[in-house]
C-alpha cells in the first residue's frame, strides 16, 4: 500500500507545451509507471503508452522545427 493507504496516484499532467514543460511531463510519465509498477498500484497502463507517444510526438516536432 501506499502513503495514506491508497492504492493508486494521480496521473501527471503538463499545462504547457513547450519543449522543456515537454521533456519534464515525459519524465513524470516514466515516474508513475514505474512507482506504479514497483509498488503494486493500480493505474491505468493505456494512458501510459498513450500519453507517452503523443508526448514523444509533441517532442520531436519541436525539434524538427528548431
Amino acid at each position: 500500500m501506499f502513503l495514506a493507504k491508497k492504492e493508486i496516484i494521480s496521473k501527471p499532467q503538463c499545462h504547457l507545451e513547450d519543449l522543456y514543460e515537454l521533456e519534464l511531463y515525459y519524465q513524470k510519465i516514466n515516474l508513475y509507471y514505474s512507482f506504479s509498477k514497483v509498488c503494486k498500484l493500480n493505474f491505468d497502463e493505456q494512458w501510459v503508452y498513450a500519453n507517452r507517444k503523443k508526448v514523444s510526438d509533441d517532442i520531436n516536432s519541436i525539434l524538427k522545427s528548431i
